[in-house]
C-alpha cells in the first residue's frame, strides 16, 4: 500500500516488485536451487492477491531490456538438462 510517485522519474511500483522478485530468482539460481528459481519466473507475471498493482502492466515491465536481460540469464543457468 505504498506510493510511489512517478513525477520527475519515480519509481513504478511494478518495477520495483519485479527486481525484488528477479534478485530472489537470481540467489536462488546461484544456491544451486534452479527449480526454485525457475517457480519464481514463471510467477512474475501472475497476479498476486493483495498487490492491486501487480493486476496489469506487469508483462510490460517484464518486457523491458534490464529485466529482461536478466531473466534470460537465469533461465540459462538453469534450463532443464
Amino acid at each position: 500500500d505504498r506510493f510511489f510517485s512517478r513525477v520527475e522519474g519515480g519509481t513504478n511500483p511494478r518495477g520495483v516488485w519485479l527486481e525484488v522478485r528477479v534478485a530472489r530468482a537470481e540467489a536462488l539460481a546461484r544456491a544451486g536451487k534452479c527449480s526454485d528459481a525457475r517457480r519464481v519466473l514463471t510467477s512474475l507475471a501472475r497476479p498476486v492477491a493483495r498487490r492491486a498493482f501487480t493486476n496489469d502492466g506487469m508483462r510490460e515491465q517484464l518486457a523491458k531490456p534490464p529485466i529482461a536481460a536478466r531473466v534470460k540469464s537465469i533461465e540459462q543457468r538453469c534450463a532443464p538438462s
